[in-house]
């Protein structure tokens, strides 16, 4: 009896070590979470990580549109528009550069009421 019970046994490690090595073998990473996706799917690791480059997206802006109020701060109001060849912002209002672009808005509410695109490239 003992002896058909260790056979047992060692018949169902056998196994389970057997099927266990797959999952084994991908390891698990730094963080403990185990394989990423793409370890998952490919069967190994990536390669080297290249290099980001940051590309930003032009937003093209159109009146009525509403700026986030951090945009149109103090830092990026155009205080002297006509270097620009900009006319002069009416009471109200101001020229603020966004990326590119000059937009003229609404002080309070950053609703945007003209742009001039491309001026800063």
């Amino acid at each position: 009896m003992k002896r058909t019970l260790l056979s047992a046994i060692v018949a169902a490690v056998a196994l389970t070590s057997v099927a266990g090595s797959p999952a084994m073998a991908q390891g698990w990473g730094p963080d403990h979470r185990g394989p990423d996706r793409y370890e998952r799917e490919h069967g190994g690791p990536r390669g080297p990580e290249p290099r980001h480059v940051e590309r930003r997206v032009e937003h093209r802006w159109h009146p009525g549109d509403r700026l986030d109020r951090r945009v149109y701060t103090e830092r990026v109001v155009i205080t002297r528009p006509a270097a620009h060849h900009l006319h002069p912002a009416p009471r109200g209002h101001r020229w603020v550069r966004v990326g590119s672009d000059a937009i003229l808005v609404v002080a309070t509410t950053g609703l945007v009421v003209k742009v001039a695109p491309g001026i800063f490239r």
